[in-house]
């Protein structure tokens, strides 16, 4: 009960992240292919684990079936990771990463 309240805060606090998104991050997401709705569902919905600094990440993986912006070659799946600061009354994207594969991801 206690953790299913936990990740309803969560929620609530990630529930707009164009403020929460800091002007590097927002550089990093968009030169690393993924975009803001993608980082909102990788930080509600994904697997929180400690990161550097005190601060969390999470990672959700995606159907791509595209090109990659980084090297233009073709991959059926991308996951991306948001490394964020857990603040009392908001989360803060510090760093997107994005990962591209040909092989299935599990969650």
């Amino acid at each position: 009960m206690e953790s299913k309240l936990r990740n309803q805060e969560r929620q609530r606090r990630a529930g707009n992240l164009n403020n929460a998104l800091s002007v590097s991050s927002k550089s990093q997401m968009l030169l690393r292919g993924a975009t803001e709705e993608e980082v909102e569902i990788t930080v509600r919905t994904g697997t929180r684990e400690p990161a550097k600094l005190g601060r969390f990440k999470s990672r959700h993986s995606f159907v791509f079936n595209s090109f990659s912006p980084v090297n233009q070659k073709f991959y059926k799946y991308k996951t991306v990771e948001s490394i964020f600061a857990d603040e009392p009354e908001k989360i803060t994207i510090v760093t997107v990463k994005v990962y591209f594969t040909n092989s299935e991801v599990t969650q």
